[in-house]
């Protein structure tokens, strides 16, 4: 999904949760927390996307009263929904980004539980719950997912029962909550981390592109290494084109296969 605000970083696709047990059957909590741990514990090189889309799968089996199920992740302030069960529980997310208001994002960005009646004449959030009831949603249940350090995001829980949420329901989410918060926060440093490797590698990648192009230029054009530097700059300009690629077509052109320094 987008991001909440423009320029925000950039997050994975949203994982789309396939369906699982349908609302009114659920799993024991033990076996849900027991899988939790199992996620926390043994990645097996799943992607980001989808080991929260596992979360949300299993909020939704431990919890018979939800329709739908998303969850929202915070990066540098910018929510997003990054996985979800349900597509419109996505559209009902997007929508509170859009508005810069709303119980999964105040959720997600302050940490806490929220709960909303979307019939409630004096809803805190008036509009978004106007639109979740078109869409016969009757109650927004959103929890935190606090660590030690920040709320990484939120667990979005959507209801379209005419029966409100039992005090015990809201206390097992607020439960599945507190775990799901490590696992997603661990998962997200996962990710990070995979993604600062793979910046660190293209980086390596670039530098020894450009240091073989250079090398070619000193070569023939009998020129330093700064005036090298500054022909694949100025080319880089003038086409409009990265000097990485500026880079690599000189060397290929050449048949000299870059070397990571």
């Amino acid at each position: 999904m987008n991001d909440a605000a423009a320029g925000g970083p950039p997050v994975p696709e949203a994982a789309v949760v396939t369906p699982g047990p349908a609302p009114g059957a659920s799993v024991a909590p033990t076996g849900v927390f027991a899988e939790l741990d199992r996620i926390l514990f043994t990645r097996d090189g799943q992607s980001l996307g989808r080991v929260l889309g596992r979360v949300a799968h299993l909020a939704r089996s431990v919890l018979p009263e939800l329709t739908l199920v998303s969850v929202t992740l915070v990066q540098d302030g910018h929510a997003t929904t990054a996985a979800f069960a349900g597509s419109l529980a996505a559209q009902l997310d997007e929508r509170q980004y859009e508005l810069g208001s709303g119980p999964c994002l105040d959720a997600a960005l302050v940490g806490g539980t929220i709960l909303v009646d979307t019939a409630d004449p004096h809803s805190t959030y008036p509009q978004f719950s106007r639109m979740a009831a078109q869409h016969h949603i009757t109650q927004v249940l959103a929890v935190g997912l606090p660590t030690h350090q920040r709320t990484v995001g939120a667990l979005n829980m959507y209801v379209s029962s005419p029966q409100p949420l039992s005090t015990a329901s809201v206390e097992l989410a607020q439960t599945f909550a507190r775990h799901a918060a490590v696992v997603v926060a661990n998962a997200v440093l996962h990710h990070d981390a995979l993604e600062e490797a793979r910046h660190v590698q293209e980086a390596m990648k670039t530098r020894a592109a450009i240091e073989q192009a250079k090398g070619i230029l000193m070569a023939t054009r009998h020129c330093t290494a700064e005036q090298a530097f500054g022909l694949l700059t100025r080319a880089s300009q003038q086409q409009n084109r990265k000097l990485r690629d500026i880079a690599d077509d000189l060397v290929n052109r050449r048949g000299v296969r870059p070397q990571a320094p």
